[in-house]
């Protein structure tokens, strides 16, 4: 019985290790750093910057608003004393509603750049996805791992085609 217990033990870890070994040598582990590509490509470059310059647009739009409203306010201020109490009551508010226009506009527009960072950035993570994808294909990787920073790859030692992704998109590193 005993004999018949270690041969059926043999028999399980040989299979086990046998298909260990085969299935490492059909299956190709890669990683890449798809940030560091992202933050070299030219076209995200580009719309950071285009995104930046439209962010900083909005906001002096913004800011001439409260400026405007902070003139309003020390004008009704300094009338204060020679208007009535319900003209003054009606004066605060206005400003009030005109505060209330300006927190809804600084939120509209946050929506709204927030969706158009949504909509840029979106077909560059692509192009790099599609990139990669093609890049494991070509080179029969089974598996492409992220090894940018806080990811959870903890050793990076094997075959890295974080180059050859970047060749493939054009991005020139100094």
């Amino acid at each position: 019985m005993k004999y018949f217990n270690l041969k059926s033990t043999f028999v399980a870890l040989l299979t086990l290790v046998t298909s260990a070994v085969s299935f490492a040598q059909t299956v190709s582990i890669a990683h890449v750093n798809s940030q560091e590509i992202v933050d070299n490509f030219q076209e995200y470059k580009d719309a950071k910057k285009n995104f930046a310059e439209t962010t900083k647009s909005y906001e002096k739009e913004v800011e001439g608003m409260v400026e405007e409203l902070q003139k309003t306010v020390k004008q009704y201020q300094s009338e204060a004393a020679s208007k009535t109490p319900e003209e003054n009551q009606r004066r605060g508010e206005e400003i009030q509603r005109k505060e209330q226009m300006i927190n809804k506009y600084r939120m509209n527009i946050m929506q709204e750049l927030k969706l158009k960072e949504i909509q840029t950035v979106k077909p560059i993570l692509e192009k790099v996805q599609n990139t990669i994808s093609k890049i494991a294909r070509e080179n029969n990787i089974s598996y492409v791992l992220d090894a940018t920073t806080g990811l959870g790859v903890l050793v990076a030692n094997g075959r890295d085609i974080t180059p050859l992704v970047k060749k493939e998109l054009g991005i020139v590193t100094q």
